[in-house]
């Protein structure tokens, strides 16, 4: 103890024999260096809230361009998809696949469903599936547009073969009446084989004429059909895109969406029937 006192005592003489001219640089220089140290803190703590901010500014600004990118792109492919089922009665089906025009807004519709907001993805998955079920209604009935265009095909083809005997045996009855001392009988059976070729014709055309007019008429009620189900998808639509708006922080008028897609589907079909009333 006496040992621990005396240590104690030698400590303090120590201090004291320092010079206060000293002791005011040493706690000069500790006022300095607390201040750079909480100067240094603050600072710290501030670029780190400046570079977390920045952070999440960054990070919901490449949500929200993510995000605009897939509404955009659903809005697009769904003109294109809605143009495609208007176009399914021109297509040759033996060639083209009638589907495959409408699977990249599908493809899109799923993609935008992972950046959606919950809303907009439970809205939009809604109308997906509901233009599925219209889509394929379109394209299962386009086989009376089919089979009409087939018959018709048939009937060409008919009329083109007949065509073709019916020129050979003309030649054979020109060149037969220029023979000297030909038989009647040998002319009557070309006769008779000339009127059973333009018959056929004759009935070849009649089909043909059958036929294109069921064709017509088929796409017509088909082209009827789609915009009464595009109609009847407006609603759903309208409460897609003004949710989409909505995300993306843009006010909509609903009543302006319903009347200008409204005029846009009454547009696509007069504008089949007026394509159709040219083939007449």
């Amino acid at each position: 103890m006496i040992e621990f006192l005396s240590v104690v005592k030698s400590v303090v003489g120590l201090f004291y024999s320092i010079p206060p001219v000293i002791w005011s640089g040493v706690i000069g220089s500790m006022l300095a260096l607390s201040g750079v140290y909480l100067t240094s803190k603050h600072s710290y703590k501030n670029l780190k809230m400046q570079l977390e901010h920045d952070s999440i500014e960054k990070s919901t600004e490449r949500s929200l361009k993510l995000r605009q990118d897939s509404y955009m792109l659903v809005a697009k492919e769904l003109v294109s998809a809605e143009q495609h089922l208007a176009n399914i009665p021109m297509l040759d089906i033996l060639k083209e696949n009638p589907a495959k025009g409408t699977n990249a807004f599908f493809a899109a519709a799923a993609q935008c469903q992972l950046v959606a907001s919950p809303r907009t993805a439970k809205l939009l998955m809604i109308f997906a599936n509901k233009f599925s079920m219209l889509s394929i209604r379109a394209i299962s009935s386009v086989h009376h547009i089919f089979n009409a265009e087939v018959a018709a095909e048939l009937a060409k083809d008919s009329i083109d073969r007949n065509k073709i005997e019916f020129d050979r045996t003309l030649l054979k009855m020109t060149e037969l009446n220029q023979e000297i001392g030909s038989e009647k009988a040998n002319y009557d059976v070309l006769k008779s084989y000339l009127d059973f070729y333009k018959e056929e014709m004759s009935k070849g055309w009649d089909q043909r004429g059958v036929a294109l007019n069921e064709k017509q008429e088929h796409t017509l009620n088909y082209s009827r059909s789609l915009v009464d189900d595009l109609i009847a998808l407006t609603s759903e639509q309208i409460e897609v895109l003004v949710s989409m708006r909505a995300d993306l922080g843009f006010d909509s008028d609903i009543e302006e969406y319903r009347k200008t897609l409204f005029e846009q589907h009454q547009s696509i079909l007069k504008e089949m029937e007026h394509a159709l009333a040219k083939t007449n």
